[in-house]
């Protein structure tokens, strides 16, 4: 089953040891075609950006956050 991404709004439940995001971090996702788009702030993020691909599974792939 594919997943469409454009237009949701993702929260954080996890984080690595050394990450900046938490559950007050937001992230405004985008798509075009099999590529996947999202701004991303809140907590102690002001503002970023990820970008990455949707492999045919509906898993993300090789994104990108900066």
């Amino acid at each position: 089953m594919k997943i469409n991404f454009d237009g949701k709004i993702f929260r954080s439940v996890e984080n690595t040891e050394n990450g900046e995001v938490n559950s007050e971090t937001l992230f405004y996702s985008h798509q075009k075609e099999d590529i996947i788009t999202a701004e991303y702030s809140g907590g102690d993020i002001r503002k970023g950006h990820l970008i990455g691909k949707i492999l045919a599974t509906g898993q993300l792939a090789e994104t990108s956050i900066h």
